[in-house]
């Protein structure tokens, strides 16, 4: 029986992750992640799968999270993350004896780890200290909490980077490590197991000041004193921020993403690569406009934690994932030649990817419209061919709303870039409503990858179009800053104007009944449009934000984040503030409107939408708000499975039920 995707199948589909090779390239770990509805969680297998039996085998599942599998030396076992025993702490898997042993206890759990590439130590990050509400909290600090985990000690703003011998079980402190912003490693060891090169922040004191390093350390014999300790970066910027260090096989090179200028929350990811021999930053590749990020949307995936850039041996250079034109792809530089070309072109969103070192070819994990995710192997010679592990066909009973791209011109003659969905089994005749789904970020892009709020919204015979306004990257830096400083203006014209050219193009689309709705910017840009338009028939505005001043302050990243994306203004200029804030024209707004918040939300604090709520209620407008318990501003992508469903049934509730409204 064919099937649309519903808002209970968040059980059914399951993700996969962490691709790892093994060293003679035959054999792939990865991780295999579902939600489970007894007990409201995710739960997380790690796989073994035989390349040339094409067998696919579960080698831990206990219940619980097990993530970021890496092959231990001789491929004799592996270590992995698990959080079996509560936090999270790295364990080892034994192939021969099939035995599983603890190897950390860290009290504050770990958040990453590398193996020593001799083997007989491995390096991990521990997590920062849960403030316990038991007593009074002082900080002197401006940063003092962190969305998804609380309040932070003034003296615990940085990871704790630790070194473990494997034969005595023992651990060490080395140094602290910075762990903000973009990317997904924070340090990584040269092919020698003598190097260490982390993200360092050079003024930590100073909150207002995002400036990072990158700094090389030299280990003696059994990495028990750090023998050298100097920054590779500081002379080639002294602003920027960086990330995925990741050394070349023979230590020549080191490459790494980021952006030598100040931090700006618009600013792309690019790649450098460090030559050990000059002791200089070359810097080629960082002069294509690109993004080197992951920064498309979706509601999905999980426990992605591969390098965004690594090393081919097998072809002298390294690959990393590229952000462009809705598809997330890959590209290589070869250092020697300063030579960039493309690896994949598929219109699809590529989360996470290894190298087999011997072969050259590429294990890619892959989504697409209408493929929740699978495993791929990118050969050498271009061919891509599907493993068949053990979630290959999930989607096989399924039909899926398919994207028609569409590129159209605002008045400035930019480009407004969207995605359109219609119901997959649409029938003839039928007049259907329209949802425009505006992403978050404002710096995200919206791509071809599966995104189930999108395949939901369309099963219940509704068109979705998903609109990348200026402001969103993947489309270059000066397209990703055209929001700087203008929030509300030029991406506000290019959601309206992608509204009129989709109801002209498809008639199908109901004109009576257009619905908007999107969460963090999404949620600011919804409660700007019904602020200073009244053709949506109803709202649904998530985690959103309601007014810039109240932010500033109460925020996690708010003292920063208003200063970057409004050009400058901070809460010491609270009018610039108050004009971008869409509770300032809260007196134009008709439109029914659902508010959905998370109590923990420490990004856009819950009171930006009980702002909104309140103003909504004063104004006699139709309102409903939906408080989320012990969520985050994660919500919607890693919040319990549960709280997911009740979001979006809630959301589609609003948009098809003529009473929702009347209680």
């Amino acid at each position: 029986m064919v099937k649309t995707v519903q808002i209970e199948d968040l059980y059914h589909f399951e993700s996969l992750a962490s691709p790892t090779y093994n060293l003679m390239g035959n054999k792939l770990l990865y991780v295999q992640t579902k939600m489970v509805r007894e007990s409201d969680n995710y739960i997380s297998s790690i796989h073994l799968y035989d390349l040339n039996k094409k067998v696919d085998e579960e080698i831990i599942q206990n219940g619980s999270l097990n993530i970021e599998p890496k092959w231990a030396g001789k491929d004799k076992g592996f270590y992995y993350i698990s959080n079996k025993n509560g936090s999270k702490q790295i364990y080892y898997y034994d192939f021969l004896n099939r035995i599983v042993k603890q190897l950390t206890f860290a009290p504050t759990g770990v958040l990453d780890f590398e193996v020593n590439p001799v083997g007989k130590y491995l390096f991990y990050l521990t997590q920062m200290n849960k403030v316990t509400e038991d007593k009074a909290f002082i900080t002197t600090r401006a940063f003092y909490k962190a969305n998804n985990h609380g309040l932070i000690e003034d003296d615990d703003h940085l990871r704790k980077l630790w070194v473990y011998g494997i034969d005595d079980g023992s651990s060490k402190y080395l140094t602290s490590v910075n762990h903000g912003f973009e990317g997904r490693k924070a340090f990584t060891i040269s092919p020698d197991g003598k190097k260490l090169v982390f993200k360092s922040k050079i003024k930590e004191g100073d909150d207002f000041n995002f400036a990072e390093e990158l700094r090389l350390l030299v280990l003696n014999e059994n990495c028990s004193k750090i023998v050298q300790n100097e920054s590779l970066t500081n002379e080639f910027s002294k602003n920027g921020t960086f990330s995925d260090p990741c050394f070349s096989k023979d230590g020549a090179f080191l490459g790494f993403l980021g952006n030598e200028n100040a931090y700006k929350n618009s600013n792309q990811s690019k790649v450098y690569i460090y030559d050990f021999n000059t002791k200089k930053v070359l810097d080629f590749c960082a002069k294509k406009d690109m993004q080197a990020f992951d920064s498309c949307v979706s509601d999905f995936h999980q426990n992605n934690t591969n390098q965004l850039l690594q090393w081919n041996e097998k072809l002298s250079c390294f690959v990393f994932v590229v952000s462009e034109d809705g598809k997330v792809c890959l590209y290589s530089a070869n250092p020697e030649d300063n030579k960039i070309w493309k690896v994949t072109d598929g219109k699809e969103h590529i989360q996470d990817f290894t190298i087999n070192q011997e072969s050259g070819n590429i294990a890619i994990v892959v989504s697409r419209p209408d493929l929740p995710v699978g495993l791929f192997e990118r050969r050498v010679s271009g061919e891509q061919l599907e493993l068949d592990v053990g979630i290959r066909n999930q989607e096989a009973d399924y039909i899926f709303a398919k994207y028609k791209s569409f590129e159209f011109e605002n008045s400035e003659g930019g480009k407004v870039p969207c995605f359109f969905a219609l119901p997959p089994s649409l029938k003839n005749g039928d007049k259907i409503p329209l949802v425009l789904d505006i992403h978050g970020g404002p710096h995200a892009m919206h791509g071809y990858t599966f995104h189930h709020e999108v395949q939901v919204l369309a099963a219940k015979q509704m068109a979705v179009l998903l609109v990348n306004p200026r402001g969103s990257l993947g489309y270059g830096q000066d397209f990703a800053d055209g929001v700087v400083g203008k929030y509300g203006q030029g991406d506000y014209r290019d959601l309206m104007l992608a509204v009129d050219k989709v109801l002209k193009l498809f008639p199908v689309v109901d004109q009576t009944k257009i619905f908007v709705t999107g969460g963090s910017y999404g949620g600011f840009m919804t409660n700007w449009i019904v602020g200073h338009t009244n053709r949506f028939k109803r709202a649904a505005t998530q985690r959103s934000i309601s007014n810039f001043v109240s932010m500033s302050g109460t925020s996690d990243i708010g003292y920063w984040f208003n200063t970057s994306e409004s050009g400058g203004f901070n809460i010491l200029q609270p009018r610039k503030l108050w004009e971008e804030s869409p509770i300032a024209y809260i007196n134009n707004v008709k439109t029914p409107t659902l508010v959905l918040h998370s109590d923990q939300d420490l990004r856009c604090p819950i009171e930006q939408g009980q702002q909104w709520f309140v103003a909504l209620k004063t104004l006699g407008i139709p309102t409903k708000f939906v408080q989320f318990f012990n969520e985050s501003h994660e919500l919607s992508r890693s919040g319990k499975p549960s709280n997911r469903c009740k979001r979006l049934s809630e959301i589609i509730n609003c948009f098809v039920e003529d009473n929702y409204f009347n209680y």
